[in-house]
């Protein structure tokens, strides 16, 4: 019998996600208050530049935002995905 060849197992590094930016307002036409919107840009470090060593701007990955919408009035409500509504 032939020995399985020797698989070495790789360092798996867990995702780590950071925050980019945070806004809520107020966006209501008529009475501003009767509506809000909040925005989140969030992102996951580049996997490849961390474990080069690299640190701060060099390890930016992939960017998104989540745009949340709702009016307390009507109730409607709507949450966006990088500008894709879902």
């Amino acid at each position: 019998k032939l020995a399985a060849p020797r698989q070495e197992a790789k360092a798996v590094l867990p995702h780590t996600a950071y925050q980019v930016d945070f806004v809520s307002v107020n966006c209501g036409r008529i009475v501003a208050a009767s509506k809000r919107r909040i925005r989140f840009k969030f992102g996951y470090t580049n996997q490849e530049a961390l474990t080069a060593g690299k640190t701060g701007q060099e390890c930016r990955g992939s960017e998104h935002e989540v745009v949340i919408t709702w009016s307390l009035s009507s109730g409607k409500q709507s949450i966006a995905f990088d500008l894709h509504e879902i």
